[in-house]
């Protein structure tokens, strides 16, 4: 009987993707992060939660880095993926479910330093700037003339937060409620950074890959509109960081 299942998948693959929702997040307190090291925890992590369960869609959530967790929902139906930043060159690529966040991400530096720099502009013809692996800031930077010498790909936002404190990179871009977890989490105070200029400002959803059922799609559409109705959503996400002690 396994012999038959294992030769179906292969002649009929799709449908054996279609049997298992698969859920992938990054590492990225205080909205996505692994609780004791084995259950997903976080803001976002809770509303996705919640909907899925409400919505009939058992699903585990797994952390990867962000570049896995890209590649995974590009590559694989019936995967969700959150929390993407809902940007221009993204549009086509994925099915977007339902907003979780609006964003703001800033430009930080260690305090201190002497900067002549007020815009992009002037940073880009001067200085370092350390982002990491397809998140949306490196979109962004990329297509405002940010080049290689400008720009550093890291593998986590711990490791552009170690770079800008040692003086090897000159900015990093994040969110303020993020950086404080990463500046706690480094036993840095929030004193330690100064912010620049504002990068961008955009929304953060629950996508799909192409290919996701139209039944999961809606459900979770639904449920999440349902959430953001009635306030249960920004309650949930407030409430979480609050809980961690983080500035919303």
């Amino acid at each position: 009987m396994r012999s038959l299942f294992l030769l179906g998948c292969l002649l009929f693959g799709t449908l054996c993707h279609a049997m298992a929702l698969q859920t992938v997040t990054e590492d990225w307190p205080p909205y996505n992060t692994l609780q004791n090291a084995q259950q997903a925890d976080g803001a976002y992590a809770r509303v996705v939660r919640t909907a899925l369960q409400r919505s009939g869609l058992p699903s585990d959530i797994q952390v990867y880095p962000w570049a896995r967790s890209m590649a995974q929902t590009s590559l694989r139906p019936d995967t969700l993926l959150f929390a993407l930043a809902r940007i221009a060159s993204r549009e086509d690529q994925f099915i977007w479910i339902g907003k979780l966040d609006e964003l703001s991400v800033y430009l930080w530096r260690r305090a201190g330093q002497q900067a002549g720099q007020h815009t992009l502009q002037q940073i880009r013809d001067c200085c370092s700037i350390c982002t990491i692996r397809r998140d949306a800031s490196e979109e962004i930077l990329r297509q405002r003339g940010f080049d290689n010498q400008r720009l550093i790909v890291a593998n986590s936002h711990a490791d552009c937060l170690r770079l800008v404190r040692s003086g090897t990179v000159d900015y990093l871009a994040l969110p303020y409620p993020p950086l404080q977890m990463l500046l706690r989490q480094q036993g840095q105070t929030v004193d330690s950074l100064q912010r620049g200029p504002l990068l961008q400002h955009y929304s953060v959803y629950l996508a799909a890959s192409r290919g996701t059922r139209p039944r999961v799609i809606q459900s979770l559409r639904d449920e999440l509109a349902r959430m953001a109705r009635s306030g249960e959503s920004r309650k949930i996400i407030t409430g979480t960081l609050l809980q961690a002690g983080i500035q919303p």
